[in-house]
């Protein structure tokens, strides 16, 4: 395993803590590693040599992808400290995950450690993560690639008019002519059939099946058909001559967006457990799964879907969203998710039931009810769960694990990128 000592303690804004780093089971070459406080005090690591440096971590840094974002400017390093770390190769770059950080042969204590870290240790002492246990959701194939998609660039919390749209993504001549079509044709030409196939075009690999390796999954193809299908519903709400590209750019946020909110509902309901796990000293999560989530499977007993269609649904007006797809695209898209749930599968069908917030809080009420007991029919009320607000409020950094997922060799028809 890699790792570095820190030269250079108690690191403010602005500072660079230069240190030596063994990369050899990367490029076989050893390089210099800086861990960079900027204006925020967030963490950025850096490779290279002198001022030359490159970033190789992402947005959230060393402690990054998969682990909570550190402030350097309050974490006690000091000199001597080992950081340990992993890198791992993909299609969207280099990932450096931290491991952890020693301090004279024993692990350095610090007030903010990595949630996800902790998790893990605390289902590894449970024994779930050794167990048998399988997830209800699909898994990447082993004829299937994965590529990181960079949320915070995706989504930038703000817009800055002189940088403008740093995504660069322009659709195929396959793709321009469907949506110019689409448009044309409006909801004339749509099938009353689901497009979507919420149980196989994305899905949340859970920590408590899948350790380090959580995350959300989203396979190009359904985005591309989804952006199209979006697009019938602002058909004849546009007039030529209007630009192809960025219209392409925001039908495919909004799909990209539509997905990610779903799944990030069952992220939450796993927060949800490991909060519930802590309080009662044992799994809440795992025995709900077996009890309430399996037995309900193609049933319209499945609330967690209907909530997390529904509340996909809500948050599309919230930011960051709001900055970077039009009002118009918003409200053909919401118009696109409400007619469609009409023709989703059992379960998922019934988010039109739950689009009032009020009628959403007591479905929530009544999820929370069923993964406290495990049961399908809750024998406390469910309304008591008014004075626990918050519970379900995800508390991991899941946006740095979001995965577009293609069939290996396959043409990629989804190329994103950013200046």
């Amino acid at each position: 395993m890699p790792t570095f000592t820190i030269t250079k303690s108690h690191l403010k804004a602005g500072q660079l803590g230069v240190a030596t780093a063994d990369w050899s089971q990367f490029n076989n070459a050893s390089r210099e590693v800086a861990i960079y406080c900027g204006p925020n005090a967030k963490a950025t690591c850096f490779s290279g040599r002198k001022n030359n440096y490159q970033r190789i971590c992402g947005s959230q840094g060393l402690y990054g992808r998969g682990f909570q974002a550190f402030d350097l400017a309050q974490l006690p390093l000091q000199v001597g400290d080992i950081v340990e770390y992993r890198v791992v190769v993909t299609q969207g770059g280099t990932d450096v995950f931290l491991q952890s950080i020693r301090r004279q042969g024993k692990p350095a204590q610090f007030p903010q450690a990595s949630l996800v870290g902790k998790a893990v240790e605390l289902l590894e002492e449970s024994g779930i993560l050794s167990s048998s246990h399988r997830s209800p959701w699909p898994t990447l194939g082993g004829n299937e690639d994965k590529e990181w998609l960079d949320w915070d660039r995706l989504f930038p919390r703000a817009r800055s008019g002189e940088r403008g749209d740093t995504l660069r993504l322009e659709p195929t001549d396959d793709q321009a002519e469907k949506l110019l079509q689409h448009l044309n044709e409006g909801q004339r030409g749509r099938t009353e059939r689901s497009e979507m196939c919420w149980d196989t075009c994305a899905w949340y690999q859970p920590i408590h099946f899948f350790g380090q390796d959580f995350g959300i999954f989203i396979k190009k193809e359904c985005v591309v058909r989804t952006a199209l299908e979006i697009a019938r519903f602002i058909g004849g709400q546009m007039s030529p001559p209007f630009q192809v590209g960025p219209l392409w750019r925001e039908l495919v946020r909004a799909s990209i967006c539509a997905y990610f909110l779903h799944e990030q509902y069952h992220h939450k309901v796993e927060c949800l457990g490991f909060r519930l796990h802590v309080v009662l000293n044992k799994s809440a999560y795992m025995p709900y799964h077996s009890n309430v989530y399996a037995q309900c499977l193609n049933t319209d007993d499945q609330l967690e879907e209907a909530l997390a269609n529904a509340d996909s649904w809500q948050r599309l007006s919230n930011q960051p969203y709001s900055l970077w797809i039009s009002a118009q695209v918003r409200k053909a898209l919401k118009d696109y998710l409400k007619w469609e749930f009409q023709w989703a599968p059992p379960g998922y069908r019934k988010a039109v039931d739950y689009l009032q917030k009020k009628k959403f809080d007591r479905g929530e009420n009544l999820l929370q009810a069923r993964v406290r007991e495990a049961a399908l029919n809750p024998v406390f009320s469910a309304a008591d769960w008014d004075l626990a607000p918050g519970m379900t409020k995800s508390f991991f950094p899941v946006t740095s694990n979001i995965w577009l997922v293609s069939p290996k060799g396959a043409q990629n028809a989804l190329k994103i990128a950013f200046v």
